[in-house]
């Protein structure tokens, strides 16, 4: 598993928790951009409490309506290529 997918599924550990929290609050405190989404990605759902999600939910992330329509029609995209198996 490549480690870009990791942050798509949510700790099943203690110390995974830990390695992304830290990630998390760098990312937040450090990064000026951030590009959740590659073509390895693309197609991940980020599972609840992921690293993934969590950035998605962050109240600090902004994104103007183009670009949330975009991110919803690639949400919308990955479940169906879910769906498809």
């Amino acid at each position: 598993m490549y480690a870009n997918k990791l942050y798509f599924i949510a700790p099943a550990t203690v110390t995974e928790r830990a390695q992304q929290d830290v990630l998390f609050k760098r990312i937040l405190n450090q990064s000026l951009t951030f590009h959740l989404w590659n073509s390895k990605t693309y197609a991940l759902i980020p599972e609840p409490d992921s690293l993934a999600a969590r950035l998605i939910n962050h109240p600090c992330i902004h994104c103007s309506e183009d670009q949330a329509a975009v991110l919803m029609q690639c949400l919308k995209y990955a479940e169906e290529q879910v769906d498809k198996g």
